[in-house]
């Protein structure tokens, strides 16, 4: 074998070397490439995921706040509606009073809600603490209603059944027409009337700081884990342009 046979066939090995090296070294760029894609895809499927997740917790705390004001305005209305009858006289304020219990039902619609909002059992108890007290409530106000009614005569017949079933004591039977009428509106003015009031919207108050803190809790883990998605998303990326570039220029020196 000649001379420059001899190199030929030196430099086709090299050649031939090279090509193998560079190939070994894209099927690993292309594997590279393909990891990076599902990575990208996992880290954007996953700040998606999250995103959402951020989303349902604004909603919830959003939701958390107007159910307890509902709550609260539910209470307060009763209270109004019982005051109003028994300062009036007006048997409109009764009908008003007596459908919100009956019908419109709103404590209970907001309690409902809040409870499934709510996990911990220990903070939905202040919900029940606070229905139970707004129930021992109706009980004062429904004694108001009767001393009202009984004082203008009116037949227990045509009472509320909610009032009807008040059993008075005996000295109550024995007051005269104004004196039922200054009672019924002196136990809803009284400073025991204010206490209960105060035992209904403090449970209240308690549970939507507990609850509105656990969600914001909540939404900083959450805000945190979507930086985090982000620079993952942003590194993974990056270097899977890098590697798009490495292709081209195989390209281009094959």
């Amino acid at each position: 074998m000649t001379q420059s046979k001899k190199r030929i066939k030196s430099m086709t090995d090299i050649n031939q070397k090279t090509k193998n090296i560079l190939r070994k070294k894209m099927a690993l760029v292309w594997t590279s490439l393909f990891i990076l894609s599902i990575g990208s895809l996992f880290a954007l499927f996953q700040l998606s995921t999250v995103t959402q997740k951020n989303d349902r917790l604004d909603i919830a705390a959003q939701e958390i706040t107007t159910l307890g004001y509902h709550l609260k305005i539910a209470s307060h209305y009763l209270t109004s509606e019982a005051r109003s009858f028994a300062v009036t006289g007006d048997p409109a304020h009764l009908i008003n009073f007596w459908h919100e219990v009956n019908i419109d039902k709103r404590r209970e619609k907001a309690i409902r809600k809040l409870m499934l909002v709510d996990t911990n059992k220990g903070t939905s108890q202040l919900l029940i603490l606070s229905k139970h007290n707004s129930d021992e409530l109706i009980n004062t106000e429904m004694r108001s209603m009767f001393l009202m009614l009984s004082a203008y005569n009116i037949p227990t017949k045509l009472f509320p059944p909610g009032v009807r079933s008040y059993h008075p004591t005996p000295s109550e039977t024995k007051l005269t027409a104004n004196e039922k009428i200054l009672l019924a509106q002196k136990i809803l003015f009284d400073k025991k009337y204010s206490a209960m009031k105060s035992s209904i919207m403090n449970p209240i108050k308690t549970f939507n700081s507990q609850i509105l803190k656990q969600v914001k809790n909540n939404i900083i883990q959450v805000n945190q884990a979507q930086q985090n998605l982000l620079l993952i998303l942003k590194i993974t990326l990056s270097i899977l342009a890098l590697v798009i570039v490495c292709i081209a220029w195989y390209r281009l020196v094959e």
